[in-house]
Formats: C-alpha cells, structure tokens, sequence
C-alpha cells in the first residue's frame, strides 16, 4: 500500500514493481489519512505495507494493526527507537529498511525488532546484494537492485557509479556478521571545535525523552566554536528540560547546547522531515519567541 499524493510519477515505483513480480495485489491510497489506511488496511485484508516513520507514528496512535498484517516496512526517513518500540508493543510488525531510489529503494531490511535495537541498525544485506565501505566510511552496493546509471544524454551506463558501486551519501559501519549500521547522513555532520559530531548519536540520547515529538538535530551556526549541537523540536517539553535530559551520559561535544521549538513542524507530503524548511525556521528570523534554551560552557568543557 502506498501513500502521498502523486507529484511525481516515480514515486512508490519500487512497491509496484516488487508487487507485480510477486504476483501480489496492490492497493493505492489517495493521499495519507491515517484511519483511513487503518480501516482499510482491514477491510481489505492487507498483508504487507510501506511506511515513513511519519506514517506509522500516525497509525501506531489509533492502536493496534488487523491480524492479518505481517508486514510493516518502515523507511525513507530516520525510524527512531522510542517509536519503533511503541509500535511494536502494539503488534505492529515493525521492519526498519534502508535504501534510495539508486538502489531500487531497499538494500537492506531488519526482519525483525530484537530486543534493544538502536536506530540505523539494518542487519544484513538484502540477497544477491554486495555491500562494503569506502574509505571514508560511507557504505557502497553493487547488485541487481543497483541502478545501471543515470540518465545522460549519451545514454551512457554507469554514470554515478564507481567500478560498478554506487556509494551513498551516508557514514556506515559493517559487523563481523556483515550487518550493516547506519551512522547518518554524511552533509548533516557537525563540525563543533574541530570535533565532528554524527546528528544520529545525539537523537539516540533523545529517544526517550519524555515531552517531545518530531526531532531532529542539526548544527547552529556560532561565532566561537563554528558550529554548536542545537535539537529542534515540536512538543511540550521545555527547552531548559530538553538541554538537560540524560546530560551527563554524552561527551562534552555531543551535549546539545540550543534547543528551538517549532510548531507546527515542518514535514514533507511523504512525511519526511522538511529539514531545508526547518532550518530556515530554526536560525532564520522564524524562531518562535519564548521557544528557544541555550546552555553556555566554558572552553574546558568541550
């Protein structure tokens, strides 16, 4: 099942295809309206759907998923821990997937939710799927599921790969079992006093914190360390609180040091967060009032 509305022709593209070589029926949704989909989903007695994180927080909030639902894909955004268990502890079958659009949108799919599971944890590749890092620890697949390169006006084949990898624009880590771990996306790095802070480890700590609800950390411009860790948020939980939750567990560099309120938060038609948008908000001239906590450390703090 497929939601958001139609804006681009390619969009779902993967689940019609997967659809069509299982020989499986496929159900479109107009748009996202969550008891809609949920009535649907049992009506029509649907076995596997695809979802943003978005997407399930809505359903999950309605209760539990019909029983004949075996399957919940979950991607196309950051899932986080907190909400990939609450939904669990409802039945439902949250599985946590990695991919692009490059990539036939799936490399990677956790079959299921361990006990413990951290976000970016992906487990294994996909079958007939080969994956590795690069140098600089961003993960790279070759396979079937890999596009043969993009449109050029040669029609050339192999444009964006390299040797036949396509490299992604994220820093990874593989496992001695060659499961695969999703650390972030690489242009959302933080660079605070020369120390490079992955976004994802700091939204870890946020997982549980009660009071908040859409997240996301990003680096704030500052005149002294060239950036400082800032989360923006929507929920009601007070910035001082939210700066101060679970402070003594992290590094100095990975403490978040601003903390912006934004109502209503910014998301995309697919239900992605709107992170150009959000930005703006968050250190434009668009920054609510009264919303904003920010904590002062001194040089031998970092």
């Amino acid at each position: 099942m497929a939601g958001g509305p139609p804006a681009l022709p390619y969009r779902g593209f993967s689940i019609l295809a997967r659809c069509a070589f299982a020989g499986a029926d496929l159900v479109l949704g107009e748009g996202f309206d969550a008891q809609k989909i949920l009535s649907r989903l049992a009506a029509e007695r649907i076995t596997h759907v695809s979802l943003t994180p978005t997407m399930l927080a809505q359903l999950a909030a309605l209760g539990s998923p019909p029983p004949k639902l075996r399957h919940a894909l979950v991607g196309g955004a950051s899932l986080s821990p907190r909400l990939a268990r609450e939904a669990a502890d409802l039945g439902w079958p949250v599985q946590p997937t990695y991919g692009m659009t490059e990539t036939c949108s799936q490399l990677a799919t956790r079959s299921c939710l361990p006990e413990g599971w951290r976000g970016g944890r992906m487990g294994r590749p996909l079958p007939g799927v080969e994956i590795g890092l690069t140098e600089d620890g961003r993960p790279k697949a070759r396979g079937p599921i890999v596009m043969n390169g993009y449109a050029n006006p040669t029609l050339a084949s192999g444009d964006g790969l390299r040797d036949g990898w396509f490299v992604a624009s994220d820093f990874a880590e593989i496992s001695p079992s060659g499961e695969l771990n999703i650390l972030g996306r690489a242009d959302d790095v933080i660079v605070t006093g020369g120390k490079k802070v992955l976004p994802s480890v700091v939204e870890d700590l946020l997982a549980d914190c009660p009071g908040i609800g859409h997240y996301a950390v990003m680096g704030q411009p500052d005149p002294l360390w060239g950036a400082i860790v800032a989360v923006l948020y929507d929920g009601p939980i007070p910035p001082d609180d939210l700066l101060a939750w679970r402070r003594g567990e992290a590094a100095a560099a990975f403490r978040p040091r601003a903390a912006h309120r934004i109502e209503p938060f910014p998301l995309l038609a697919n239900g992605k967060i709107d992170r150009l948008a959000l930005r703006k908000r968050a250190f434009g001239d668009e920054t609510q009032t009264g919303a904003v906590g920010k904590q002062d450390f001194a040089a031998d703090d970092r």
